[in-house]
C-alpha cells in the first residue's frame, strides 16, 4: 500500500513538478540514445569480451544461499508479478488522476520493445557450460510453480527481469527520491541476479536497464506535465478574468 501511495500521491506531484518537467524528457532522450547505442554494438558483437569475462566471473562464486537469494530476487522482476502491479497502479492513478495517471502501462511497451529485440536482433544468451544446478528447497518451488512463466525467445537482449524492474523501481524513486539508494540496491541485485542464474549477458542486463530507465523518464515527463498545464491555465483565467468591481 505504500508503494501505491508513493506513486499516487498528487499532492506530491504538484510539489515535483517545478523540479522534474523541464528534464524528464531530455533525461528520456539520453537514455534512449544509449540504449539505441547498445543495441548497435550488440549487432556488431562489440560487447561479446566483455559478457565472456564477466559471466566467467559471475560462474565462479556459486553457493546454495546465494541459489536462494538469486531466486527470490528474480521473482521480484517476474513477468506475472510485474505486469500485475503495473496495472494495479495504473487503475489508481486512472481513478486519482485520469488519463496521465495510467503512465504505468507503459510497462507494456518496454515488454513490446523486448520481445521484438529477442527476435530480432541476433544475440544468443549464455551457453550451458556458465551454469549450475540451483540447490532449492522443494518447499520453495512448489510454492512459486505458478509464477515460472518462461517464453523461449531466439535471442536474449534486452533483459525483461531488469527492463521491468528498472521501470517500476524507477517510477517509484521519481517521486520518493529518499529512497532511491533502496532502488539502486534493488537493480544491483536484480543484475547480478540475471549473471549468477545464467539468464543474461552483461549487455542483456544494462539493455534492460537502459530502456527501463528511458520508459520511467517518459513516464514522468507526462505526468508532470498536466499539473503544469493545468496551473497555466487557470493563472491565463485569472489574468484574463474582467474586473467586477464598480468603478469611482
Amino acid at each position: 500500500m505504500a508503494f501505491l501511495y508513493g506513486i499516487s500521491d498528487y499532492p506530491y506531484l504538484q510539489k515535483l513538478k517545478g523540479d522534474m518537467s523541464s528534464t524528464a524528457f531530455p533525461r528520456a532522450a539520453v537514455s534512449g540514445f544509449a540504449f539505441l547505442g547498445l543495441c548497435l554494438l550488440v549487432a556488431l558483437s562489440a560487447t561479446r569480451t566483455v559478457d565472456w569475462y564477466s559471466q566467467t566471473l559471475a560462474c565462479s562464486v556459486v553457493a546454495p544461499w546465494l541459489d536462494v537469494l538469486a531466486f527470490l530476487v528474480s521473482l521480484l522482476g517476474n513477468p506475472i508479478i510485474t505486469g500485475g502491479l503495473a496495472m494495479v497502479l495504473a487503475l489508481w492513478g486512472w481513478q486519482s488522476r485520469g488519463k496521465p495517471g495510467l503512465v504505468p502501462l507503459l510497462l507494456f511497451v518496454g515488454v513490446a520493445i523486448e520481445a521484438v529485440l529477442k527476435y530480432a536482433l541476433p544475440h544468443p544468451g549464455p551457453p550451458p557450460e556458465f551454469s549450475h544446478p540451483l540447490t532449492l528447497p522443494p518447499i520453495l518451488q512448489m510454492m512459486t510453480a505458478p509464477l515460472q512463466l518462461h517464453l523461449n525467445t531466439p535471442y536474449s537482449f534486452p533483459s525483461g527481469h531488469m527492463l521491468r524492474t528498472t521501470f517500476l523501481v524507477g517510477l517509484f524513486c521519481a517521486y520518493r527520491p529518499r529512497w532511491r539508494w533502496v532502488g539502486w540496491v534493488v537493480l544491483g541485485a536484480m543484475a547480478c541476479t540475471r549473471l549468477y542464474l545464467n539468464s543474461h549477458w552483461l549487455s542483456d542486463v544494462g539493455g534492460g536497464l537502459l530502456l527501463g530507465l528511458s520508459l520511467t523518464a517518459v513516464a514522468v515527463g507526462i505526468e508532470e506535465s498536466r499539473p503544469v498545464l493545468a496551473n497555466r491555465d487557470v493563472s491565463q483565467g485569472m489574468a484574463t478574468e474582467p474586473s467586477t468591481n464598480p468603478s469611482g
